[in-house]
């Protein structure tokens, strides 16, 4: 009930509730993926940002594949090698 009750008023607006299950019914992999390693990196508290910078020994904002690849690796959340196609 939380979860479409936003406002904790005790009943919840179908048509708000039909459009968000259908909204998740046609999330691509990808998008289930990012979302998922988000609230990862929230929940360990990362500064990604921070640890990405780590990695960009150049200082233009930019890291390649294998570099963005050490820098997850490095992170406590565990990664398959899809999960980094998939971010990268």
């Amino acid at each position: 009930m939380r979860y479409a009750d936003k406002t904790t008023k005790g009943y919840l607006a179908i048509s708000n509730f039909i459009e968000k299950l259908l909204e998740l019914a046609t999330e691509t992999k990808q998008e289930i993926y990012m979302r998922t390693f988000s609230m990862n990196v929230k929940r360990q508290g990362v500064n990604l940002k921070t640890e990405l910078l780590k990695y960009d020994t150049a200082r233009n904002g930019r890291l390649d594949k294998k570099t963005f690849s050490k820098a997850m690796n490095q992170l406590p959340i565990t990664m398959t090698e899809d999960g980094l196609d998939i971010l990268f």
